[in-house]
């Protein structure tokens, strides 16, 4: 489990839910983006005042499916159907699990059910992202994504896909002000290479800039606030 604690800044950026969409959105994700065998671990809070905790295995809109556990993830073994509309709140043990996931839906809806989704393409996922960022920020940084660095499967792509949105994120944020796009406006390309077990790590060479992350590993090896701290650094 990611020991990392992100801080209040990081959290403010989680949009707002109820909470049934986030526990809708929390077993519906892109199962590529969590570990193998790591369910969200939640603690739902019932409106007569009892707490359950445990992982959340799976939810149908109404009904939640949750294995009883203590807070460090240890089952025991017996399984409680919820009932989402008695749950007044939702504790999230571990947010960076679900941060990317988060962030893709700041307009405070849950994405439609992966299984009516088209399979990613990083090539596609690329291309696309990349030119929203461009023409967000209204820039013509050129995006260089080394493909042979990583194997092309629905993982890489949904990471792929998931650092580009951080990333657009944060450089939406850093270019809030004249300074920020000033600074941003000298970046002529960037590079995003895949390295085993790379958590984040950003470089700059004149007007170059280089991301590389672990784009193959389970789950996110990165973090929004250690992406806006080291995009903020070469900046």
């Amino acid at each position: 489990m990611d020991n990392y604690s992100p801080d209040i800044e990081s959290l403010e950026a989680f949009p707002l839910l109820t909470p049934g969409e986030m526990i809708n959105l929390a077993s519906n994700n892109d199962k590529d983006a969590l570990s193998p065998g790591k369910p969200p671990l939640l603690t739902l809070h019932t409106a007569n005042g009892m707490a359950v905790t445990g992982l959340l295995l799976k939810s149908n809109g109404t009904t939640a499916l949750i294995a009883l556990s203590d807070e460090n993830s240890n089952v025991s073994g017996r399984l409680r159907y919820q009932s989402i509309s008695d749950v007044s709140s939702v504790e999230i043990h571990h947010p960076t699990q679900l941060e990317c996931l988060l962030m893709r839906n700041n307009d405070g809806t849950a994405n439609q059910d992966p299984g009516t989704e088209q399979e990613l393409n990083a090539e596609e996922v690329a291309a696309t992202a990349t030119k929203q960022m461009n023409s967000q920020l209204q820039t013509d940084t050129e995006w260089l994504i080394d493909h042979a660095t990583f194997t092309e499967n629905d993982r890489t792509a949904v990471n792929l896909r998931d650092l580009l949105d951080m990333i657009r994120s944060v450089l939406s944020k850093l270019c809030d002000d004249e300074v920020g796009r000033d600074a941003w406006s000298e970046i002529a390309s960037v590079s995003i290479v895949s390295k085993k077990d790379r958590t984040i790590k950003v470089s700059r060479r004149e007007n170059k800039l280089s991301i590389e992350v672990d784009l193959e590993k389970p789950g996110h090896s990165w973090t929004r606030q250690r992406l806006e701290r080291e995009l903020n650094h070469h900046l």
